[in-house]
């Protein structure tokens, strides 16, 4: 099944997005974890 996914480079985009989703998820919560009078809200 994965032969076909590496027979491209669907397989590299897919990874670059999810890199990019996680990189948001962590600094998101990397903000929220912080305390209030930081972010001024």
């Amino acid at each position: 099944m994965s032969a076909w996914l590496v027979s491209d480079d669907s397989w590299l985009f897919s990874l670059c997005v999810a890199l990019m989703v996680a990189t948001v998820i962590i600094a998101d919560d990397a903000a929220r974890r912080r305390p209030a009078n930081a972010t001024g809200d």
